[in-house]
């Protein structure tokens, strides 16, 4: 099966984490979890990962275009979520960094070489790393070369 989970502005990190951890609760006992993240979303499964008790199933992360070096744009996000990303957040760089729970989740971490909205390089202390050329924050979503890379990423776990 295959699970969405999407957020109004305004919650930080730790809050969507638990959101989270509430959604794969719920998903079939049966099958290995893939947890693909866009921009903030990359940074809540890294937590949720690291520093919760995380499920089993979880055998890799992957995030697009994510913040692993906060933004100067920060104020453009509103909430605790905008704070959580904003440029030397102890929250993200302890994210960035790993830690040794999660370690044994496979990461890859794809970043838009054109994106304006993320400090680059937007890459964590740990996994694999994919900077395309000529793609920005959103576009990200619909290149195909992303879909290759994740397809890959996913086949190899």
């Amino acid at each position: 099966t295959m699970g969405s989970f999407s957020y109004p502005p305004g919650p930080g990190i730790v809050e969507l984490a638990g959101q989270l951890a509430r959604l794969i609760r719920n998903e079939p006992r049966d099958a290995p979890i893939h947890l693909v993240g866009h921009s903030l979303g990359g940074l809540v499964q890294r937590y949720y990962v690291q520093e919760m008790e995380r499920d089993a199933r979880v055998t890799s992360t992957l995030s697009l275009a994510s913040p692993f070096a906060c933004t100067r744009r920060a104020w453009l996000v509103p909430g605790q979520a905008g704070r959580d990303i904003d440029v030397g957040s102890t929250l993200v760089a302890k994210i960035r960094r790993g830690t040794a729970a999660g370690a044994g989740v496979r990461h890859l971490s794809i970043v838009a070489a054109d994106d304006v909205l993320i400090e680059l390089p937007a890459f964590p202390d740990f996994g694999e790393s994919l900077e395309l050329p000529a793609v920005g924050h959103n576009g990200i979503l619909f290149d195909e070369r992303v879909l290759s890379a994740v397809v890959r990423h996913i086949e190899s776990c």
